[in-house]
């Protein structure tokens, strides 16, 4: 099984089409994770309205909002966010303390807190990795908006990679 993950620069405005900038990936094969490195000149890909893919040279990166930095997303956030999306996290970790659906307020703005219409994201954090009894909540999360946006955090709220 082949799963690739994201991190998007920036997104550009064109009405025909969406694209982003992608800065880094990583793909999962079996059971091995690899993150590879950006390439010294990023592709950007692009989606047609009829649902084909290209890819082009990306255009110079602007900077993102403050805090959403190149970053791996591991396999377990992958895998998390699927069972966010199916509504099965966190009680499919059966691991009591693990948190997940609650209100994240985005206090210093790391990230967007409007969308491309200008209307206020909600934002929900969750776990990634099941709470071990007898020890602290470790530092990866999700971050799920309003507007359909998933971002991954391996150090509390310091950087994100937008995983949507």
């Amino acid at each position: 099984m082949v799963v690739a993950a994201f991190v998007f620069t920036g997104r550009d405005g064109d009405s025909s089409s969406d694209s982003f900038t992608v800065s880094e990936s990583l793909v999962e094969t079996s059971s091995q994770a690899q993150a590879f490195q950006p390439s010294p000149t990023p592709k950007r890909i692009v989606v047609l309205p009829d649902g084909s893919v290209t890819e082009t040279q990306a255009p110079p990166q602007t900077a993102g909002p403050r805090g959403v930095v190149p970053a791996a997303v591991t396999a377990a956030a992958v895998a998390t966010l699927a069972k966010i999306d199916a509504g099965t996290w966190p009680d499919s970790a059966n691991a009591p303390g693990t948190k997940g659906g609650d209100t994240w307020q985005n206090r210093e703005g790391r990230l967007p807190r409007t969308d491309s219409a200008g209307k206020s994201i909600a934002y929900r954090e969750w776990d990634v990795n099941p709470k071990i009894r007898g020890e602290t909540r470790d530092a990866e999360r999700i971050i799920t908006g309003s507007d359909g946006s998933a971002w991954y955090t391996a150090d509390h709220y310091t950087s994100f990679a937008r995983m949507r």
